[in-house]
């Protein structure tokens, strides 16, 4: 598999892997499918002829049709990345009837080589087997000629005890086929006992203390099985490694929006051994699915991560202990599995559903799903799964493409990525809430992805608890966001917190950031910004207290109250501050942004960076407050009120500005 993404056009090219002359083995269990018929039909993408696809970028009379925004098809081979074996397999997604009626050609059959298990080989006991049974499986699939000597047999012996049909047996043995056996028994043992302690250790004190961490679980397409992801990796590293530690170029990663539950159906199947039920469209099966990633696997790229399969679901009563514990770990750090995965594959309109534009406002598109905005990407590799006859293809004209494939593509396109210098928190938490989720909880949850993605280390991320009150989880990541990120809410936000005693006053609480009209315009970057002190469990600012008077912006309009109302330029409010003490009696020219009322009266302020100009050029920001009553902290006490903006020049803020008056100060 191959693809292109061009960030600056937004095009996403598409490669499809075809070919593999399709030398059917002879296998009883196959559907009577006439060989040449499906190796013409394989090489025209399907079962029923279809209009040869464009192989060139450059758009062609006979062939004037793309897919949404540049979306490319070409067909070529790739017969490089497999192994070269004289005997290929067809896979195929049903019965002959059933793979004629598929809509989506890559799920109707996939042709590569004998590595690749049929559904019935997979299924196969391994007791059954014996061990000679097995030895001879495993030579003929990894084109091997192993004698049964006693450490190979140990090394069987050992994967009976892992496995129950060939298929796990298998995907247990593969990756460590080629070592000696008595040297794969020893990494198997080292494998297993690291990735164990590593996500045992992964917790401390309700905080997870890596960002970086490997999936659990992995669907080994070949095998057509779901296995721990210490069977694929043979190198014995803890699970808990830096970035390019983790990376794994072995795994690609589906992202892929649920359907309402009226659409879905809970599947038992032995992919997962029967361990969870796997929810999935109606409309589709497994092994659809399953035919159509397989054309996007090759040596190497073997595995790949989808939710229902490799994220424990909801199942057995007796199993529900085991999911919440699993999910404490595994839901927080699933933003990292996307990041470090070799590449990724949407299904917008479902899994394993073609891809349709559907309703851009209805809340189970995968635009509109507050899980999906941690799978992002602009990975060059991505490719758009669900593509059949009916997905939206237009010309090459962009003023012939219809609107509603230009409205999605913008969409997609506008979609912010979670890294990178410009990323403002503010604008994810206004992207979150615009979105549409199972719960609250989840909503919060979701937003771990970005301190995943962050540039600079962060030590902890709070974990998932099923039964939290979202207020709570809140407050918990805000304890562990950079300093420059939680300045944000402090310099942007004009209510002061109601954190319903759970919380402090100089953050929005989760409910608050509710109301349209609360929602700052821009985001704000401090070079000081508000920094957690983890042995007071507070937090705190390092800033100079101006003491100052101000008038005027106590009144808003009637329909500046209305909550639904977002702040409008007619909104603004107009205003003075008289600095008192140093300098005293100066009015400054002030202005509020927001809906807000600031009654007459005595207030500190505490400024931005004036380093750090604001877009207004001659405006400073500034926060209004209270410093409370003498306490037996060592600093003062900043209860915030709200937030203005005063006028001035370069000279003049330096009038207010004191490097050696600025002072750390607690914030209630």
């Amino acid at each position: 598999m191959d693809a292109d993404f061009n960030d600056e056009s937004g095009s996403l090219v598409r490669s499809l892997t075809v070919g593999h002359t399709p030398t059917q083995q002879n296998h009883e269990e196959e559907p009577p499918i006439d060989e040449a018929v499906a190796l013409k039909e394989h090489e025209s993408g399907g079962l029923e002829e279809e209009p040869p696809l464009n192989t060139n970028h450059e758009p062609e009379e006979d062939n004037p049709k793309f897919s949404w925004l540049h979306l490319e098809q070409k067909a070529f081979i790739r017969q490089s990345k497999w192994p070269r074996m004289a005997d290929h397999v067809m896979i195929y997604s049903g019965s002959e009837e059933e793979c004629r009626a598929l809509d989506v050609p890559l799920q109707k059959f996939f042709t590569g080589p004998r590595q690749v298990l049929t559904r019935e080989v997979a299924d196969l006991p391994c007791l059954e087997l014996g061990l000679v049974g097995l030895l001879d499986r495993m030579n003929f699939h990894c084109d091997t000629s192993y004698v049964l000597k006693p450490e190979r047999a140990a090394l069987l012996q050992t994967c009976l005890t892992y496995a129950h049909d060939f298929g796990f047996g298998y995907s247990f043995l593969r990756s460590r086929w080629h070592m000696d056996p008595y040297s794969a028994m020893e990494n198997i043992r080292v494998c297993q006992e690291k990735d164990e302690t590593g996500r045992d250790a992964a917790i401390i004190d309700g905080f997870i203390v890596k960002k970086y961490i490997r999936p659990r679980r992995l669907w080994d397409l070949w095998s057509n099985r779901v296995v721990p992801t210490w069977w694929a990796c043979t190198i014995p590293e803890s699970p808990m490694q830096t970035y390019k530690m983790v990376y794994c170029d072995s795994f690609f990663a589906v992202s892929h929006a649920w359907l309402d539950e009226s659409e879905r159906q809970a599947v038992m199947t032995p992919i997962n051994n029967k361990e969870w039920p796997v929810p999935i469209p109606k409309s589709t099966t497994l092994e659809r699915i399953r035919t159509e990633l397989l054309h996007h696997t090759h040596v190497g790229l073997e595995y790949t991560w989808v939710d229902v399969l490799c994220l424990r679901q909801k199942g057995r009563d007796s199993q529900e202990p085991v999911r919440k514990q699993e999910w404490r770990l595994d839901i927080p750090t699933i933003g990292a599995i996307y990041r470090s995965a070799h590449s990724m594959v949407f299904y917008y309109s479902g899994l394993g559903r073609p891809f349709q534009i559907g309703n851009l406002e209805s809340e189970r598109h995968w635009v509109n799903r507050a899980w999906t905005l941690q799978e992002i990407s602009r990975n060059e590799r991505s490719v758009v799964a669900g593509m059949s006859r009916s997905s939206p293809r237009v010309e090459y004209d962009e003023a012939n493409i219809p609107d509603n494939v230009r409205a999605f593509g913008k969409k997609v396109d506008d979609l912010p990525m979670p890294y990178g210098a410009n990323r403002k928190f503010m604008f994810f938490i206004s992207e979150m809430h615009r979105r549409f989720a199972t719960s609250e909880l989840d909503k919060v949850a979701g937003l771990n992805y970005f301190i995943i993605t962050g540039k600079k280390n962060v030590s902890r991320l709070p974990i998932y608890n099923a039964d939290d009150d979202p207020e709570d989880l809140w407050w918990r990541l805000v304890s562990v966001l950079q300093p420059n990120e939680r300045a944000e809410f402090f310099f942007t936000y004009p209510e002061p917190g109601t954190g319903r005693g759970k919380g402090p006053r100089w953050c929005p609480s989760w409910s608050q950031q509710k109301k349209p009209r609360n929602l700052p315009r821009d985001g704000y970057f401090s070079l000081k910004g508000v920094e957690f002190d983890t042995v007071r469990d507070g937090y705190w600012i390092n800033r100079q207290p101006v003491s100052c008077e101000i008038k005027g912006l106590a009144e808003i309009s009637e329909a500046s109250k209305e909550e639904t109302r977002r702040w409008r330029p007619e909104d603004a409010r107009s205003g003075e501050v008289i600095t008192l003490g140093t300098p005293d009696g100066i009015a400054w020219p002030a202005f509020a942004d927001h809906n807000y009322p600031i009654p007459d009266g005595r207030y500190t302020l505490l400024m931005c960076d004036w380093e750090k100009p604001s877009a207004l050029e001659r405006w400073m920001r500034c926060v209004v407050g209270q410093i409370a009553e003498p306490t037996l902290e060592p600093f003062k006490v900043f209860e915030k009120v709200s937030i203005i903006w005063i006028e001035g020049t370069e000279n003049r803020f330096l009038e207010l500005w004191d490097e050696e008056r600025q002072e750390p100060i607690a914030l209630a």
